[in-house]
């Protein structure tokens, strides 16, 4: 019985003293952990150099260059149809034809009067003839005469009525063949034999005739934020649900000024021409199209998260080696997040230190760099609005646009204070922006996340219970900034 008791009191002790180191190495290993950066040591560096595109994407829709509906002037029966789907055409080639019946006999009735009409011209004719002979011989009066010329007068112009009745007739007669527009392609045939064609106010479509389908474009829906940075010329790639792994490609040629509204969004026209030699692109087709604005190649690049990333107060910053892509400290992060009504307050007295007035149209290039020196200084980036519309996307050449990066030492131990490196901003495909500073090298790892330790969190939990919630994995008593 002693021995039992010994070797359970022994065992209780082995336990007690393996909770208690087990929590002593939690607490060492988390109470005091510095902050961890995103991308960390050991991940790929994220400053590439490459091709950076600035394109404007939108969609439209496929069609022939000159896309012709037939109809039909006149109503009647389709008696037979000669051109079918796909079938090429020449210009007057038949198409169909309706039935001629009526029309036929509106062109008899027409010769009828005509005929009556020149028969009674004619009789007029010999007949004031006739009367001028007996005028000269004071037979009859001066006013009968002249009545008789007024009767042939009326007869000649009955006679170019009916000639007019007559030209219509055959005019008509001549609308039951529909022909070719145009050499081309047909499109679609919208009838058949016996269907009626009404022909009113709105002529109905029979044939719809692309005339060369070698030669497409695009009609392409294009909102006003970005028609301003689209031009006749410009390259446009773009592809079709049908050919989901072929690009395809073709050239802006001419930007519409006639303006619709669709779902409360401006809309303008931008027509593309697209070569189809293979007749792979068909009528009707929706294609997805990114417009060229900007394309430099080669250039360092970075991703845009790194560019939105602001540095939390508290963790130090070097500055780099070059004094002239060092930051300010102030520019390195604000002391605490501004509200809305902070930033707007901010804003304001950093107009009216630059001498910047609203409803004055964009500032001048003075006052854009009196704005932008300011604004660094305050640690607020300025909206597109205040720098005339040339944002860090556009990058306007008047006026150099330049953020802050934050890139991790090389070769650096863990915890190790980043640097913050100054740099310009040029354009951007939505992904990655272009940048450039003398301290800035391909191969960098820029900062584009970080999980800090918050107030308190080293001393708030127990060795059996973290003290709060972590980010992308993090331990606890660590949060994502």
């Amino acid at each position: 019985m002693a021995k039992s008791r010994s070797t359970s009191g022994l065992v209780t002790l082995v336990v007690i003293l393996a909770a208690a180191g087990g929590g002593w190495f939690y607490w060492q290993g988390h109470r005091n952990k510095g902050p961890e950066f995103f991308p960390g040591p050991g991940e790929p560096a994220n400053v590439t150099r490459g091709e950076i595109v600035q394109s404007v994407t939108a969609a439209g829709t496929i069609k022939p260059l000159l896309d012709v509906l037939v109809s039909s002037q006149i109503s009647g029966y389709i008696t037979a149809w000669y051109a079918d789907f796909n079938a090429k055409v020449k210009k007057g080639d038949l198409l169909a034809t309706l039935l001629p019946t009526a029309y036929e006999a509106a062109v008899a009735s027409a010769k009828g009067d005509l005929e009556n009409s020149q028969a009674n011209a004619q009789l007029q004719a010999v007949t004031l003839k006739r009367d001028q002979v007996l005028l000269a011989k004071n037979l009859i009066s001066q006013s009968d005469y002249d009545s008789q010329a007024a009767l042939l007068a009326e007869a000649n112009a009955e006679v170019e009525i009916k000639q007019a009745a007559l030209r219509t007739a055959q005019t008509n007669l001549s609308y039951c063949r529909i022909v070719s527009p145009m050499d081309g392609m047909i499109i679609s045939r919208n009838i058949d034999v016996g269907n009626s064609v009404a022909a009113t106010l709105s002529s109905p479509t029979l044939f719809e005739i692309g005339n060369d389908l070698t030669q497409m474009q695009i009609d392409a829906s294009v909102a006003e934020a970005d028609v301003g940075n689209v031009a006749a010329g410009q390259e446009v790639d773009f592809s079709v649900d049908a050919y989901p792994n072929r690009p395809f490609r073709g050239e802006v040629y001419q930007v519409r000024n006639s303006p619709q509204t669709q779902q409360n969004v401006v809309i303008y026209d931008v027509m593309i021409k697209v070569p189809n030699a293979d007749l792979k692109l068909k009528p009707g087709m929706t294609a997805n199209v990114s417009i060229v604005i900007t394309r430099h190649p080669g250039v360092l690049r970075v991703p845009n998260g790194a560019l939105r990333f602001r540095l939390p107060a508290g963790i130090p910053v070097t500055q780099p080696a070059d004094p002239a892509a060092a930051v300010a400290p102030a520019d390195a992060a604000p002391a605490k997040p501004l509200s809305p009504e902070e930033r707007r307050k901010a804003l304001q007295e950093i107009m009216q230190q630059a001498g910047y007035e609203r409803g004055n149209g964009p500032p001048s290039a003075e006052v854009r760099q009196k704005l932008l020196e300011l604004a660094q200084a305050r640690g607020i980036e300025l909206p597109d609005r205040l720098l005339g519309g040339g944002g860090p996307a556009r990058g306007a050449a008047d006026a150099p646009v330049y953020r802050t990066l934050y890139r991790l030492p090389a070769n650096a131990l863990p915890g190790a204070p980043p640097e913050a490196i100054r740099v310009k901003v040029g354009i951007t495909d939505g992904a990655y922006t272009e940048v450039s500073s003398p301290l800035l090298k391909e191969g960098d790892t820029v900062i584009t996340g970080i999980v800090a330790a918050e107030a308190g969190a080293a001393g708030a939990g127990t060795p059996f219970g973290g003290g709060g919630g972590g980010g992308r994995g993090g331990p606890p008593g660590l949060g994502r900034f």
